[in-house]
């Protein structure tokens, strides 16, 4: 409740405030949709879910199973067609001492995962056992075969394997798959970097098993294992935290959490993907890279041409998003990818947006039958946890569209200024060179000045327009530091160019304020961008990762909007200076 109270404060100030008491919040003010695609509750009555897993052909009666939920404290919620929402199983996992978000409450169910041909219902999770320590596990419960059914039978539990590995809240079990005969399960490097390159460790690998948890037989490292060793369940090693898996025919992806990158890795046998402790390691051997981080976490395929969503979003991988804001881009992301051709056709980019400043963390997504489906761990300001779900209704008229230019990728393509000027060499140059290093070396100083400083003076006891307006605007501006102070002016600069300066020739782009941060944080490196795929060695493809004609070029080309329009207004200053 604490939690919910700094929510609902926190949406007052950002113009989202909780409705008066006794009036029903609407949900969908939470979200922000592309146009043409509406929001729904499915199912509700959960406590921080985390995970979700449909059953392929349900039964046609109301009471069948549809989909599963795992809640982090432990229980296993079955959904049925009517939307009835049943407890099917309790894992058992001890209550922490503390509430989430504390770090020391994060740990618990995490992954969930469905074998229709036996019935069987995969759970993994990390608990703290009688010595202190928190352990990864796995779970099986078992169902009726197809259609599984509303409470659980057996229970199989795979530990042993993790014993001799400790693990740490964000660094532990996440996402399983069933393969055939196979169970496929991302486990974290424990906070141990080290670890991750270990073959004889569990922890920062892809591992393979057979689904009652022993080593497959055809594992690329069992024949060199010692006794007691992890090397016959290690599929795929050198990672960090592969958090979401999901298979496309027989292509294995997984979403990878760095410490400030994170990548979408396309999950081969054998490989070594170079965790080392570093965020240049993230990048290799990833399909795509997503800076600034944003906690990728359960994942979701709709394939190319699918019916279920226009033409253009489908093709694409669509995962959670664990950050916890707006700014961070919480929510669903989707990342357009060709896996016959393994190329990225699209950078990650918002499908579903949080709209207010704290809450809304993402993990659980999942595709049904009918839209996609996501549970945000915490409650919305009703109090209420719910699954939901994604259709495309363009008769619908949601009230909260993200539109076709959400992305600061695409808003600075738009409005490209190379022919005029030249970045990284690249361009014209009729004006100023615009690279990142040149803005800092300018703009920051200049707002330092007393001449500076006495202009904002002056605009604040002005009430003509647009300087009355933006009074708060420079205040933040002169307030904040290093690059928050670049971004801060660089965003009110795009959204109104004569904010502090009435002699500025940029002209206004008519940009709104999520589109001027998104151009913002792109002008300082902090965007979703996709990398090229990588043939080469380790260092190399780390290298990649930043050189790469993809990426450079990309990146390049989408920065010229932004500088060109920063560079305009510099340019107007030394005119009136000479």
């Amino acid at each position: 409740m604490r939690r919910l109270a700094v929510i609902v404060m926190l949406s007052a100030c950002m113009g989202l405030a909780a409705p008066p008491s006794g009036v029903a919040a609407d949900f969908r003010d939470d979200w922000a949709l592309p146009a043409g695609f509406d929001l729904r509750i499915d199912s509700e009555g959960y406590e921080l879910p985390t995970a979700i897993a449909f059953v392929p052909n349900p039964g046609r009666d109301p009471s069948s199973p549809l989909y599963f939920v795992a809640e982090l404290r432990g229980r296993i919620k079955v959904v049925t067609r009517d939307r009835s929402v049943s407890t099917f199983a309790d894992i058992g996992i001890p209550s922490p001492r503390t509430r989430y978000p504390d770090l020391a409450a994060q740990n618990g169910a995490a992954g969930l995962c469905l074998d229709p041909e036996r019935g069987y219902v995969f759970a993994t999770y990390s608990a703290f056992g009688p010595d202190g320590a928190l352990r990864n596990a796995i779970v099986r419960f078992e169902s009726a075969p197809r259609t599984f059914g509303s409470s659980a039978g057996r229970r199989l539990d795979v530990k042993r394997i993790f014993a001799a590995y400790p693990t740490s809240a964000n660094h532990q079990i996440g996402g399983c798959v069933v393969v055939g005969d196979s169970l496929f399960v991302g486990v974290g490097d424990g906070a141990v970097a080290t670890r991750a390159r270990d073959l004889d460790s569990v922890s920062g690998k892809v591992l393979r098993m057979s689904l009652d948890g022993k080593p497959h037989a055809g594992n690329p490292f069992a024949a060199s294992a010692r006794p007691g060793s992890g090397r016959p369940y290690v599929w795929a090693y050198g990672l960090r935290n592969p958090f979401g898996l999901t298979t496309v025919g027989n292509a294995l992806f997984a979403t990878h959490n760095g410490n400030a990158i994170d990548s979408f890795l396309r999950i081969e046998r054998g490989e070594d993907y170079g965790w080392n402790g570093t965020d240049a390691a993230i990048g290799a051997n990833a399909e795509a890279v997503m800076n600034p981080a944003v906690g990728p976490v359960h994942v979701a395929h709709v394939a190319k041409g699918a019916p279920l969503f226009p033409a253009v979003w489908t093709g694409r991988f669509f995962f959670g998003a664990s950050v916890s804001s707006a700014d961070q881009r919480a929510g669903v992301l989707a990342l357009g990818y060709d896996v016959a051709r393994g190329w990225v056709t699209e950078p990650a980019r918002s499908f579903v947006r949080f709209r207010r400043p704290s809450g809304g963390e993402v993990a659980g997504v999942a595709l049904g039958p009918d839209g996609l489906y996501f549970a945000p761990i915490l409650p919305n300001l009703d109090g209420l946890s719910a699954v939901y779900r994604v259709v495309y209704d363009p008769g619908a008229r949601y009230p909260h569209a993200l539109g076709p230019e959400e992305s600061g990728e695409i808003l600075y393509g738009q409005y490209g200024c190379s022919g005029c000027h030249s970045l990284r060499g690249i361009g014209g140059t009729v004006g100023p060179p615009l690279d990142l290093p040149v803005l800092r070396a300018q703009i920051p100083p200049r707002l330092a000045t007393p001449e500076y400083r006495d202009r904002v003076a002056e605009l604040n006891r002005t009430d003509e327009k647009p300087f009355a307006s933006y009074r708060d605007a420079r205040r933040r501006v002169l307030s904040a530091e290093g690059d928050e102070q670049l971004a801060a002016w660089m965003t009110y600069r795009l959204l109104e160019p004569r904010f502090d300066d009435p002699a500025a020739v940029m002209p206004n782009l008519g940009l709104n304020r999520a589109q001027a941060r998104e151009i913002s944080d792109y002008l300082l490196g902090r965007g979703l961008v996709a990398t090229q795929p990588a043939t080469r060695g380790f260092s190399e493809r780390a290298q990649d990762v930043v050189e790469s004609k993809r990426f450079a070029g990309g990146f390049a080309a989408g920065l010229v909007l932004a500088l060109g329009a920063v560079s305009a207004a510099w340019l107007a200053v030394r005119r009136r200076r000479t």
